[in-house]
C-alpha cells in the first residue's frame, strides 16, 4: 500500500481554513487504531483508510 498525496493535494491542504471546518465532521482521533506490526508505508494507508481519506 502506498500513500499517493500528489503535490496538487498538499497545495490544496494548505488553503483549508481550519477555523472553518466542521468539527463534527472529523473523525474522533481516539477511534483510530493503527497495527504497529505494519510497514510504515501500510500505517499510513490504514490512518488515511480509516479517517476517510481514500
Amino acid at each position: 500500500m502506498r500513500n499517493d498525496i500528489t503535490p496538487d493535494d498538499l497545495k490544496k491542504m494548505k488553503l483549508v481554513n481550519i477555523e472553518a471546518v466542521d468539527a463534527e465532521s472529523l473523525v474522533d482521533i481516539r477511534d483510530v487504531k493503527i497495527n504497529p506490526d505494519l510497514s510504515k508505508e501500510e500505517r499510513i494507508a490504514q490512518f488515511l483508510n480509516q479517517i476517510g481519506k481514500r
